[in-house]
């Protein structure tokens, strides 16, 4: 109750309904990869265990850091113990996803009872993909597993491995679904009289080309391994959905909280699944039904194209490109801001709602001053002037019961195939008993699952309502640099740089804490040997100011920074290139904490075979500026002080 988590799946209801078409030939296990709760996650602050993580929460994916949606527990699950090359461990479920390379293919996700000792499976470490090989996978009894659901680019790290997830849409092993959604804003009609309807014609044509469209989008993919095209190809599973509902509800002047709104969200998604399934049926005619239909659930029904037809997808994303609401979910805030953590820092992006600004405007309540109190409060409660049609109208997530988003997810399932995306927004003093309620309500009226969020219930969240100032939270920390001790025990390491041989020593406390770092390359008194030493002194002072984050932790950052820093000549091949003394010097750092393996010793060596490295030219700032025959000179630009 206190984050809102976990959500919750009732698979036995997916495996008995038109998600799981054809049961004969596999029931679903999951919608989502399963680790046990301690396997650690990565997140922009560095590990987590996988118990600790929350919805909201950021975690670190193939494309940077990303929110999960939502986060799903399974009881009294199997498990497997997985070990690999490189000296770790993961326990995961046979339906955990790794990306497999074989044979020296590509990476594609692969369940963990389809992998065998010797894949190779992707690593993603300080922003640096590798690999590492399976060396066994063995029975480790049941345990409590966990999913996060991140939508956007449905991956997750584990220890270090790339993981793959899934959610609103189960599959079977080696399954797909092409998704796309109907943006239903776009077909309201104002009529002479002035009254808003629906053009239905209109939704029936773009559903039916959709469908074509989605089914043709089988046939042009290109599929990373056969096993995975032949059952995509076998089912043909499509899932067409839609965005903007709350947009549509604000232009037709209906409350998201009133009867009158379940009752066209009922005909709406009927509409659509009658017509998306008759063309279905109609692409059958004229190209054949998916190959497995003799084994399905319509097997004794009118012959279809796709196993499914239906789903409702998280359009978070899409939604904001194409400036509509998303999904089925009610306006979260008539301002919001979405927070989006990048390596260079947190980007603060403001929306305002555009249809509530149109109608605002068309009926004469708009203003400046309406605007600038609505950025800071993010809905219309308590602000004067505004009239009262349009305080009924224009509610927020925050501000509509619970029960009411539980029966607009119900209402749209009962006519979709495959699940229904659906947040279940609680205001932040919702109690246990509300949860409680939601979940029970979910499970009475025929939901696939429910997950819920209970607003200011984590210290960040992707979407706040309204536009506030950031409030700087006092630290416990001492304020003052800690003094080094007399003396400390450390580690050199001697590692090729692209500027020449560089020995970096790392010094701990005698807690094992990072306490100083010392870099050193090229000769005394070089710009060379300024640079590296400047390194080192900053990291050092780094580890030694007070913080509320570990030394350790400090260290991980500093690494994430210096990684991949490029210069003008990088050394080295595959996985041993060094790209700059930056970058050799975070790949050190890294060796030291236990994150990569040592790589073995390769020569620095220019184009022409020779190893010639001086200090920093002032010309061209290559390391190139030698004293030879009684003259300074650049090697690379030829810059001169004769």
């Amino acid at each position: 109750w206190r984050t809102g988590d976990p959500g919750m799946v009732f698979i036995d209801r997916i495996n008995a309904s038109p998600a799981n078409p054809t049961p004969e030939i596999g029931m679903v296990e999951a919608t989502n990869p399963c680790v046990t709760g301690a396997t650690m996650v990565a997140t922009p602050d560095g590990w987590r265990r996988a118990d600790t993580v929350q919805s909201g929460d950021l975690i670190l994916t193939v494309k940077g850091s990303r929110p999960v949606e939502r986060v799903e527990i399974y009881p009294a699950t199997p498990v497997f113990r997985v070990e690999f090359s490189d000296g770790g461990v993961l326990h995961a479920t046979a339906g955990h996803q790794f990306y497999v390379a074989r044979g020296g293919g590509p990476f594609v996700a692969i369940r963990l009872d389809r992998c065998h000792a010797g894949d190779e499976v992707q690593t993603l470490l300080h922003e640096q993909f590798g690999s590492a090989k399976i060396l066994s996978i063995e029975a480790a009894g049941v345990a409590t597993t966990y999913d996060l659901y991140e939508p956007e680019t449905d991956t997750w790290i584990t220890e270090g491995y790339v993981s793959r997830g899934c959610g609103e849409q189960p599959l079977l092993p080696n399954e797909a679904c092409n998704l796309g959604s109907l943006n239903v804003s776009k077909f309201a009609r104002r009529g002479e009289d002035g009254e808003w309807s629906i053009d239905w014609d209109e939704m029936e044509r773009v559903v039916r080309l959709a469908v074509r469209f989605l089914d043709d989008v089988i046939e042009m993919n290109p599929y990373p391994l056969p096993e995975i095209d032949a059952t995509v190809k076998s089912n043909r599973r499509i899932g067409l959905g839609l965005m903007g509902w709350a947009d549509l509800l604000f232009t037709m002047g209906i409350p998201y909280d009133s009867q009158e709104a379940i009752d066209l969200a009922d005909r709406l998604m009927a509409f659509v699944k009658e017509k998306s399934h008759d063309q279905s049926a109609k692409l059958a005619e004229e190209r054949g039904p998916f190959p497995n239909w003799s084994q399905s659930i319509y097997k004794n029904d009118r012959q279809h194209r796709n196993s499914t037809v239906t789903t409702i997808a998280p359009t978070g994303t899409i939604s904001m490109i194409a400036g509509c609401s998303s999904g089925i979910e009610p306006i979260f805030a008539l301002a919001f801001e979405h927070r989006v953590k990048q390596p260079d820092g947190e980007r603060v992006l403001t929306f305002v709602n555009e249809t509530f600004e149109r109608i605002a405007k068309e009926q004469g309540f708009y203003s400046d001053a309406l605007m600038r109190a609505i950025a800071k409060r993010g809905a219309l409660h308590d602000i004067p002037g505004v009239p009262e049609d349009a305080r009924r109208i224009f509610r927020t997530s925050h501000e509509i019961g619970y029960e009411w988003h539980v029966r607009h997810q119900a209402a749209f399932q009962r006519y979709t195939d495959n699940g229904v995306s659906k947040t279940i927004n609680l205001p932040h003093g919702a109690s246990e008993e509300d949860v409680a309620r939601a979940y029970l309500l979910a499970w009475e009226l025929g939901c696939l699952g429910i997950t819920v969020f209970r607003d200011g219930c984590k210290g960040e969240q992707v979407l706040n309502v309204g536009i506030k100032k950031e409030v700087p939270v006092p630290t416990a920390a001492p304020s003052v640099i800690r003094p080094r001790p007399h003396s400390l025990k450390g580690s050199t390491y001697r590692t090729d740089t692209p500027i020449g041989t560089a020995f970096i020593t790392v010094n701990e406390t005698p807690d094992d804490d990072p306490f100083e770092v010392f870099v050193q390359v090229g000769k005394g008194g070089s710009d060379t040997m300024a640079v590296a030493e400047a390194l080192g002194r900053l990291i050092s002072l780094v580890l030694r100011l007070p913080s509320p984050l570990s030394a350790q932790r400090r260290l991980e950052e500093v690494i994430s920074q210096l990684s991949r820093i490029g210069g003008g000549q990088p050394t080295g091949f595959g996985p041993a290139k060094i790209l700059s003394l930056p970058d050799a010097l975070a790949r050190t750092l890294a060796e030291h904490i236990g994150q990569v393996k040592p790589l073995t010793d390769q020569p620095v060596v220019d184009g022409n075979g020779r190893k010639q490295i001086g200090d920093l030219c002032k010309e061209c700032g290559q390391a190139t500026f030698i004293y030879e025959e009684g003259c300074k000179k650049c090697l690379s630009c030829g810059f001169n002080e004769c």
